[in-house]
């Protein structure tokens, strides 16, 4: 998958996807050293760039939305 990436995503995707992976690290409380978290994001990851794209948890509402 990383040279998959490497190979076809451009900067700007990268940064999207660095703001959207946090996005799911803080929403899902995932731990990083779990080998189940770290699969569940190589999934995210490949939906994002090469599936029908990445969804935001049920119940999350952007920060814009929250603070008003």
């Amino acid at each position: 998958l990383g040279q998959r990436v490497f190979e076809n995503v451009s900067k700007e995707a990268w940064k999207m996807w660095m703001s959207h992976q946090i996005m799911l690290i803080n929403e899902y409380r995932l731990n990083l050293t779990d080998p189940k978290a770290n699969a569940f994001l190589d999934q995210q990851m490949e939906q994002f760039f090469f599936g029908e794209g990445a969804e935001a948890p049920p119940d999350y509402v952007p920060p814009t939305q929250a603070s008003k």
